[in-house]
């Protein structure tokens, strides 16, 4: 039950995380609305047309390599947090089973392996 009440302490660290990477995505996306083609106008002829079409690829490679930064920070994100829940847990839990061998000691309690 303890143990319960102690991973709820690491409960807004997993929202805010959440929320971070949700942001992250958002703004990702909403990035999309900044790549426009109307510079495109001022160009006449051909130019206008290999301009577009390097336009497309640049904005493509923009995106792809922001979602894939994204998808990287999201999952380290993720690692860092994971980590240190996990030594939070082995800490105590160590705390726990040094407090334990103590009492033992000092008890003069000794577990004897019987084989059979």
């Amino acid at each position: 039950m303890r143990l319960h009440r102690n991973l709820q302490l690491l409960e807004k660290g997993y929202r805010d995380v959440g929320n971070t990477i949700k942001g992250a995505w958002k703004r990702n996306f909403d990035s999309i609305s900044d790549l426009k083609i109307e510079d495109a106008k001022l160009i006449e002829g051909k130019k206008r047309v290999f301009y577009i079409i390097l336009k497309c690829i640049g904005d493509a490679l923009y995106l792809y390599s922001a979602r894939i930064i994204t998808a990287v920070v999201s999952l380290l994100n993720i690692a860092i947090l994971s980590a240190g829940h996990d030594f939070y847990l082995y800490l105590f839990s160590s705390i726990i089973w040094l407090a334990d061998r103590i009492y033992l000691m000092r008890k003069k309690i000794f577990h004897r392996f019987v084989r059979v």
